[in-house]
């Protein structure tokens, strides 16, 4: 067990040790605020201050941590440096563990704190990877976050050398499968003008209109329904899915089956049998604050369960408007 010091037991603090110790490193920690507690504690230690107390292990604090709401001033701080061959932000000079402060830097890159201070979005208001730190300074394929915890570790094993013994020799991964359902079939249950419509842009499509009127008249499958195959590709290999339905109102980037569409809803409560279901929601929705609730309602009445899980359509995300909503 692990014992934190620090003089602020913030939200983003508990944040990110979680995900650092718990999720990475799956070692449990506890966290206190009273120096005499922590002094008189036999527990492997980290001192996540700028002042030591004895000989424990101290961490850099920025302050980033300690801070509420979100401001510019650690650009500064942001420029990246390199320490015993690995990148790294917000560093400290010092008597220190490491030389700088990983769970400032951690955090920074985890929730997007670039994001909220962002105005440079794409024509769909999408915050581009090319704008972020991680592609201007190269390592956006690379799992940085990752690798500071396990540099964290081994320093942290070195000077606790009973550490290894409570430390998993091997973290456990499982394979999720995620499917969007943006359009359940491609020609099937569709309206009188869409099937028209298509129809008429056949030659400019990939599917000629004999294919069209076949899959119509039930000669043929429709190219797009691919469900139970799936279904027993994921039982085959024992594997739970989940699926975020679209159901938001016809749009140009909105092209589902309508949500009352019968066929539509008995394919929804079918997946639900075997996976797990959540929203997609619409382009729309992001813009149109009242749409998203509607569209969580649509797929709550038609599996009768509370919708608890979303992934965004057109990987429409907005810092923190897009996190505010979902909250609501």
């Amino acid at each position: 067990m692990l014992l934190i010091y620090c003089n602020n037991q913030s939200s983003r603090l508990s944040y990110i040790l979680n995900f650092i110790f718990r999720d990475i490193l799956q070692l449990e920690y506890t966290i206190t605020k009273n120096k005499a507690e922590f002094l008189k504690s036999n527990s492997y230690k980290i001192n996540y201050s700028n002042n030591s107390f004895s000989d424990e292990a101290v961490i850099y604090n920025a302050g980033l941590l300690d801070e509420i709401g979100i401001n510019e001033k650690h650009k500064k701080s942001l420029i990246p440096d390199s320490w015993e061959g690995n990148t790294i932000f917000f560093r400290g000079e010092g008597d220190f563990l490491l030389n700088f402060d990983i769970f400032s830097a951690s955090f920074y890159l985890i929730s997007r704190y670039e994001e909220y201070l962002s105005n440079n979005y794409d024509i769909h208001g999408r915050f581009p990877a090319e704008n972020s730190m991680a592609y201007k300074y190269g390592f956006l394929k690379k799992p940085l976050v990752d690798r500071w915890a396990y540099i964290l570790l081994e320093k942290l094993t070195y000077k606790y050398p009973g550490l290894r013994s409570i430390v998993p020799q091997k973290r456990s991964f499982n394979f999720i499968p995620t499917i969007d359902v943006d359009n359940a079939w491609a020609f099937k249950n569709k309206n009188i003008g869409r099937t028209l419509g298509g129809l008429i842009k056949s030659n400019k499509s990939a599917f000629s209109s004999l294919h069209r009127i076949k899959v119509l008249l039930n000669l043929d499958k429709d190219p797009y329904d691919n469900f139970e195959y799936i279904r027993k590709l994921h039982l085959e290999n024992n594997l739970k899915a989940k699926y975020f339905i679209l159901l938001g109102n016809y749009g140009k980037y909105d092209k589902n089956v309508h949500y009352l569409n019968s066929n539509y809803r008995s394919l929804i409560k079918n997946i639900n049998l075997y996976a797990d279901t959540g929203i997609h929601p619409s382009y729309q929705s992001n813009t149109k604050d009242p749409l998203l609730k509607k569209e969580i309602r649509r797929l709550e009445i038609i599996i009768g369960e509370k919708i608890r899980m979303s992934r965004q359509h057109f990987l429409k995300f907005n810092l923190p408007q897009t996190y505010n909503d979902l909250e609501k």
